[in-house]
Parts: C-alpha cells; sequence; structure tokens
C-alpha cells in the first residue's frame, strides 16, 4: 500500500471485530493499515438503533450516525457503539470504494 492508504484502489480491507454486549460496543480487533474511518458505511438491522464511532478512550470521533467527518485511520480498539435501542442488533460494515461487506456483527443491548 502506499502512504495515501487505500483510497482510489479496489482492494478491499481485512477488518476483524468483536462483539461487547456489556458495553453495547463492536470493537475493531485488527485492520489493515491505512483504512479511513471515512471509507466505512455503517448499517443496522433495527431502525431505532443509533451508533457513534468512538476511539479507545472512548471519545467520539464524529456525531452519532456519521463516518463521513472522520479523518483518522482506524485502529484497533476503536469501537461503535449503539446507543438509544434495546434487543440484538446486527451492525455490518461496508468497505464503500468497493461496496464489499467487511462483515456483520451481533450486539445484545
Amino acid at each position: 500500500l502506499t502512504k495515501g492508504g487505500l483510497q482510489g484502489t479496489t482492494q478491499t480491507p481485512d477488518i476483524q471485530c468483536s462483539s461487547d454486549s456489556a458495553t453495547n460496543r463492536i470493537i475493531i480487533e485488527s485492520v489493515d493499515a491505512n483504512v479511513r474511518w471515512s471509507d466505512i458505511e455503517i448499517s443496522t438491522n433495527n431502525a431505532n438503533a443509533t451508533w457513534q464511532v468512538q476511539n479507545s478512550a472512548n471519545k467520539g470521533l464524529a456525531r452519532i450516525g456519521t463516518t463521513a467527518t472522520i479523518s483518522v485511520y482506524m485502529s484497533v480498539g476503536d469501537s461503535i457503539l449503539l446507543l438509544e435501542t434495546t434487543g440484538g442488533v446486527t451492525i455490518t460494515l461496508t468497505f464503500k470504494p468497493t461496496n464489499a461487506v467487511l462483515g456483520n456483527w451481533m450486539v445484545n443491548v
């Protein structure tokens, strides 16, 4: 990969996550280098579920429900916090440049 990262390429990154129902989070466990949060689409199977991307210190990286304004690369320990919902919620991550689904993770909120 170039220093500029994956932008403009068709290479889909590898991202591994875990779910933590005790803290209502999907946690990034491993991620390829130079993957920007702004290239990730986050969707849920529950229309009432809201979420926020947070860093490893649990500080929000953007407003609730958006990745478009996050300028930093994804890092191990970053997380997606589920808000204002109950029950089981499936989070899907999609890499926008290739429209490839990176995975689905379930959290019981």
